[in-house]
Parts: C-alpha cells; structure tokens; sequence
C-alpha cells in the first residue's frame, strides 16, 4: 500500500513539476555535469559542479527495472590525480541505506574540497557489490 500510495504522489508530482533530471535539477542557477554508469537494472551518477572542482557533489541511484525493493548506500572516491588515476582515496560510503524500487531514484549530497586536478566518481553499494559511475573531472 505504502509503495502505490508513493507512486500517486510521485505521478501527481511529475505532472506538476516534470522529471527531474540534472538540467533542470541544478539550484540557484549553477550548472551541474553528470557522470553516469550504466547498470542492467538502472544508472548510478555522479552530479557536480560544472565549473571549479569545489562545490556540492550528488550520487545518485535510479532503479528503472527489477522486482522488488533494494537497500544500497551510495558515496563517493576521489583521484588525487586525474591524469592517472592511481592515486584514489579510499572509498567514502557516508549515506544512510536508502530503499529503492523500480521506477523510483534516490541521491545524497555532500560539500567536497577538490582541485581542478582532482576526480571524484559516484559509488553505490549493494550487499557485497560496489557499482561505480564515470569519472567527473
């Protein structure tokens, strides 16, 4: 009941307001670049300033197809040099687990200090899997 009662609002909404996507999900103006990764049963990107490296960083997770809810933590790894990529941080999975179901998408967002050297990817974990985005530099 609970998932239909989401869908309605979530219909209701997207008639209103349209889909979110990250062309027309940025806020006060500023323009956002996403990085995604293709999965079979949907995409994991990395959304984030389009210019200078400082600013707020969003993954997200957009489930398009399978049965039944997923519970995955999504984060975020930096290379310290992005002509390389040998130099990673480690990986940061810093969000709470976030339910997730066919057709539904889920993000969390966080402020990171970066060079204009520096490239940050989305991670998303799922039990004992890590899926990855494309690299954001």
């Amino acid at each position: 009941m609970r998932r239909a009662a989401s869908a309605v609002v979530f219909a209701a909404a997207t008639l209103v307001f349209g889909i979110a996507s990250p062309a027309n999900a940025g806020t006060s103006g500023a323009q956002e670049t996403a990085k995604c990764g293709n999965l079979s049963n949907g995409e994991v990107c990395i959304i984030g300033p389009d210019t200078g490296r400082t600013g707020t960083y969003r993954t997200e997770y957009c489930k398009s197809s399978g049965s039944g809810d997923v519970y995955v933590q999504l984060g975020y790894q930096i290379a310290y040099d992005g002509s390389d990529y040998s130099d990673l941080s480690a990986r940061i999975m810093d969000s709470p687990l976030y339910g997730v179901w066919a057709g539904s998408c889920t993000s969390y967002s966080r402020h990171l200090n970066v060079s204009s050297d520096n490239c940050v990817r989305g991670i998303m974990k799922w039990q004992d899997y890590t899926y990855i985005s494309k690299w954001h530099c």
